[in-house]
């Protein structure tokens, strides 16, 4: 496990089967399950309903039980392996007569292994479902659970756009989606324009739809993109420079200090000479986590826009709304007027649109 060698109950773990040298490999048929599972969830069917559904449809767990149960729909949605990545040691034997196995609360190391197998659910989706999970665990209810919140922006004042209902009580009800400062404290008024749910809907699979007609320039630009404006070589030069002279100040500190140990040196001068050490220090030091972070900054940058084109690259014309893609592809929506709804996705791409269907 410490080398990051990932073992699984193959005849007892949905979607994936064992590979020639032991790695996990998708078994497509049994995959279909679990991404139904995690779109289910994302729909705001409970892991009871969801259960309940399988089981009623006669689809057989993946050891031939007919009846599905809450917690293995649970156990699902919160495994890592589906996302591509694999913690290691989540138990461990406690007894080695009895083999009975606990779970590994810190009592001994866990590994973590990332991108160690190909993913059946992307890893935004995946992160998704367990910050909805978290969410739903703190309300325990999931109704108000929306997949549109935190992704709707007002273009006039930066604020999100949340939920509000008209007429909840007659039969006019509507609900809708409006910047939440749309009517201000200070008597101000925001004005961008309310959309209904089936209005945004619509209007991402067209941007899909638009984007999916560039795909073969904007995945020739990917390349051009990651060498030029996310290359990190000029950062990690310096860094590897910085990190030299900063353990030569440190080697200069210490022989200071042992000087002053065996010879009494003139303390005032002994002391400036370590505030410059220090200032120096502090000043490269404070370099190096600035271009640290933006060196891990660009190449998350990178890793996002991979997993954007594996995605993109496959993907077909859509007719219908998918919560997966939803997710997994847009950053943000941005609304500034009737004419202009601009959908800003995970690679940088942009579609603009009118809010006319």
């Amino acid at each position: 496990m410490q080398d990051g060698k990932v073992s699984v109950p193959f005849s007892a773990f949905l979607g994936y089967d064992r590979g020639t040298h032991g790695e996990l490999v998708v078994n497509e048929e049994q995959a279909v399950i679990v991404r139904r599972i995690f779109s289910m969830f994302l729909q705001g069917y409970t892991t009871y309903q969801i259960a309940n559904v399988l089981t009623d449809e006669g689809i057989p767990t993946v050891t031939g039980k007919s009846k599905w149960r809450s917690e293995g729909i649970a156990s699902i949605l919160s495994n890592e392996k589906y996302k591509g990545d694999a913690l290691l040691q989540k138990s461990y034997t406690s007894d080695f007569l009895t083999k009975r196995a606990k779970k590994n609360n810190g009592v001994i190391p866990q590994y973590y292994v990332k991108d160690d197998h190909e993913a059946i659910i992307e890893p935004e989706v995946f992160d998704h479902v367990q910050r909805m999970r978290a969410s739903i665990g703190k309300r325990k209810r999931v109704s108000g659970v929306s997949i549109l919140a935190g992704k709707i922006y007002c273009g006039d004042c930066g604020g999100y756009y949340g939920q509000k209902v008209w007429h909840s009580t007659d039969k006019y009800r509507r609900v809708i989606w409006r910047c939440n400062q749309k009517y201000g404290k200070d008597g101000s008024k925001c004005g961008t324009l309310h959309l209904t749910e089936e209005q945004v809907k619509g209007l991402f699979v067209k941007a899909v739809n638009e984007l999916i007609a560039m795909r073969e320039s904007i995945i020739s630009g990917y390349d051009t993109v990651i060498a030029t404006v996310l290359s990190t070589e000029k950062q990690e030069r310096r860094v590897a420079e910085i990190e030299a002279e900063l353990a030569e100040l440190e080697a200069e500190n210490e022989e200071l200090i042992a000087q002053n140990a065996t010879v009494v040196l003139d303390q005032e001068e002994y002391q400036a000479h370590r505030d410059v050490i220090l200032e120096k220090y502090e000043k490269l030091n404070a370099e190096c986590q600035e271009l640290t972070q933006d060196i891990n900054e660009k190449q998350m940058r990178c890793e996002a826009i991979e997993r954007f084109r594996r995605e993109f690259e496959k993907l077909e014309p859509v007719n219908d709304f998918s919560e997966m893609l939803w997710i997994s592809m847009l950053d943000r929506l941005v609304v500034y007027s009737k004419e202009r709804i601009v959908f800003v996705f995970r690679d940088g791409s942009e579609i603009e649109l009118s809010s006319a269907l």
